[in-house]
């Protein structure tokens, strides 16, 4: 699998799940993001831009899924985050 394959936006951060597949040969196509921190230096760039200023931290967490039992916990994760952002202290009424 390639590209995004799950996400969630949440007010204060977001979740998202990318999958970045070699050619059938196992090399990377040029033009392609070859790891998740150039992935992710893009999209970070390309919302600042389109924002007019920065909008993310400078870190981010990521986390390497080797297994499908992995992938699937994963998934859940993302999707139950949203779920418990009533929870969240900075969660106030009113928002989504």
């Amino acid at each position: 699998m390639d590209g995004l394959l799950h996400y969630v936006i949440m007010p204060n951060h977001i979740h998202f799940l990318v999958g970045i597949q070699p050619k059938a040969d196992g090399t990377m196509q040029a033009s392609s993001p070859t790891n998740i921190s150039q992935v992710v230096r893009i999209f970070k760039g390309r919302v600042a831009h389109r924002a007019g200023h920065s909008v993310f931290q400078r870190s981010f967490y990521d986390h390497i899924i080797r297994t499908e039992t992995d992938y699937w916990a994963i998934v859940q994760y993302i999707d139950e985050n949203l779920l418990k952002w009533v929870l969240d202290p900075l969660y106030q009424e009113g928002t989504p």
